[in-house]
């Protein structure tokens, strides 16, 4: 949204000043130093350094008109010479607009003496401006025009604003739009364009092109909408505060032949649009390089840099095969540290600048620990790639290539053991003689287990059990839903029946804050007051003395109780018809 205002603004603003009280004085000194002249008015034309471009209404013409017949000109015009001799009238538009009027009407003679004072084409420009803002607000082009003329004389965009009571923001803005097409200026002057679609269509600078986009968005939208007009000059282009060119920087962009289409007219300062093309190209220039030197240094077989993060599934699935990452390594040293940036952390009661800087050396140690975990054998034709991940350099090591590996190996597995590979005792046995020998096996186990039925049951159900998995994970900020709640339901089943919060399985991994949260989510409001007043160890040991007594469960770990009790009931009626395979089935599981 364009926030360029048209007339000068409130003190409150930021961008706005007051003339200073030097300034105001130099003025003051440079009029009252010129001399009361009296020209006739044949000679006074109206200054091209008079802002005022849009005409004055006839009405108002008029009445001006009539009270200087009446009381006669009550204040002098401030003219400047012109290059053929007149005195141009830079202060006192409409006066001069009404004294013709009178001579027109031979109200007044054609020589009638009219009163001014003579200025130097600075003072005549500072003075146009001054007096239309005091006066009435100038016309955006008339503003345009006037802020032109001084930047043309020299002045800067700070030197303009500090005169005129504008911030120098301001001051570049109305410059920018300066840069219209002389044909475009024209429909703004006239209102038959809007300053919102003019900053839009300065955001292009040949004027030829500013035509066409306007006929362009017209075309599809009569109204020709300031954003539409924006899309279609930045439409192959993307944001400066987009990920990837933080990625690169403006630097290293612009070394590289890219232009930075400034917004000025955006709330945000140093906003723009860039080259999507040449950044997409530097940022993957970028991410190959960090790749390599990750390659050279710890002696991966080979590396990539490229612009999104490898899924281990769809198309990616079926060129990447996922690695099983060892265990971090640590030096004993290492460990020290550890546990004693761990500790320090625990001693803090919430996140601070301190425990930023703690996790911060905490996450360098665990990613060198996991680096070195990965021997030489790991490395032998595994790679490493380098992406970038929620605006963040993301690097993936052990990665293998489906091309690369034995097809038997791709196929029987999603991941790749580093483990050497056995052989296979059937190989060599036709494809059709594994297949019928594999089934009479098969058919034989079934027949085998259909004469121990006890056996039977309990294998069902320890299959049942294997297969049920309700491990939950968070994935770009999402917590994937459990499954176990509808299992939890049928059988009754209540964690705290196998499981108690203490403080080294739970308490001692939450937040300060949480642990008290769960003390009163428990019903414990005394004890999570007393909590609050400990340091997070202490809390956590205070949370394990008082839970122990309680059914307390984490809400999230919770199933949905009320079907469940119902169906826990039904769950007893039944077990109470089951003859004794039921038991052994129990045992078995």
């Amino acid at each position: 949204m364009s926030v360029t205002d048209v007339k000068a603004k409130a003190p409150k603003k930021a961008s706005s000043k007051k003339i200073s009280k030097a300034q105001e004085e130099a003025l003051k000194a440079a009029l009252e130093a010129a001399v009361i002249e009296y020209v006739p008015l044949s000679s006074l034309a109206k200054s091209p350094l008079n802002v005022r471009t849009i005409p004055y209404s006839v009405d108002s013409v008029r009445g001006l008109a009539d009270s200087i017949e009446a009381l006669g000109l009550l204040q002098n015009l401030i003219v400047h010479t012109l290059a053929d001799g007149q005195s141009g009238v830079a202060a006192g538009g409409r006066r001069l607009t009404a004294l013709n009027l009178l001579a027109q009407e031979d109200r007044f003679a054609a020589d009638h003496t009219v009163m001014v004072k003579r200025v130097s084409d600075d003072i005549a420009a500072l003075a146009s401006i001054a007096e239309n803002e005091q006066r009435a607000a100038m016309h955006p082009a008339e503003q345009i025009a006037g802020f032109r003329t001084l930047a043309e004389q020299g002045k800067t965009p700070a030197q303009i604003g500090d005169a005129l009571g504008f911030g120098s923001r301001h001051v570049q803005r109305m410059l920018k739009l300066a840069n219209l097409a002389p044909s475009l200026m024209d429909k703004l002057a006239q209102d038959e364009l809007t300053v919102e679609q003019c900053q839009a269509l300065c955001l292009e600078d040949d004027h030829a092109r500013q035509a066409e986009i306007l006929d362009t968005v017209k075309a599809s939208w009569s109204n020709a909408p300031a954003h539409l007009i924006k899309r279609a000059i930045t439409e192959t282009e993307m944001r400066t505060d987009n990920a990837k060119f933080r990625f690169i920087g403006r630097d290293a962009y612009e070394a590289a032949g890219g232009y930075v289409r400034e917004d000025l007219f955006s709330q945000d300062e140093g906003d723009g649009t860039a080259d999507s093309v040449l950044v997409e190209r530097l940022v993957q220039e970028k991410l190959e390089r960090i790749a390599l030197d990750i390659q050279q240094q710890e002696g991966w077989a080979w590396s990539r840099g490229r612009a999104a993060r490898i899924w281990y599934h769809g198309e990616d699935g079926k060129e990447f095969v996922q690695p099983n990452e060892p265990d971090p390594v640590y030096t004993p040293e290492q460990q020290k540290r550890l546990d004693e940036l761990r500790e320090q952390w625990d001693s803090y009661d919430s996140r601070c600048d301190e425990t930023d800087v703690l996790e911060a050396e905490i996450e360098a140690i665990e990613l060198v620990a996991e680096v070195s975990a990965w021997t030489a054998e790991m490395k032998s034709g595994a790679g490493v790639m380098v992406s970038l991940y929620e605006g963040q350099v993301y690097v993936q090591r052990g990665v293998r290539l489906k091309a690369d590996m034995p097809e038997e190996t791709v196929t029987s597995s999603v991941t790749v053991p580093f483990t050497s590979r056995q052989p296979d005792a059937a190989e060599g046995i036709s494809v059709p003689l594994l297949t019928k020998m594999t089934s009479e096996r098969t058919l034989a186990v079934q027949a085998a287990l259909m004469q121990q039925p006890e056996k039977a049951v309990a294998l069902m159900a320890f299959c049942t059990a294997c297969s049920v998995d309700g491990v939950q994970t968070r994935d770009m900020g999402h917590t994937s839903r459990s499954t176990l709640d509808a299992v939890e339901a049928a059988i009754g089943f209540h964690l705290r029946d196998w499981w108690q919060p203490t403080k080294d399985n739970y308490f001692g991994s939450l937040k300060h804050p949480q642990i008290v949260a769960s003390l009163k989510e428990a019903g414990l409001t005394g004890a999570a007051g007393d909590a609050e007043k400990m340091k997070k160890g202490d809390a956590a040991a205070h949370a394990e003395h008082f839970m122990q007594h309680t059914r307390w469960v984490p809400a999230w770990l919770k199933g949905p109780e009320s079907a469940g009790k119902a169906d826990a009931d039904d769950a007893v009626s039944d077990t109470d018809s089951t003859d004794n395979d039921t038991t052994n089935t129990a045992h078995a599981a």
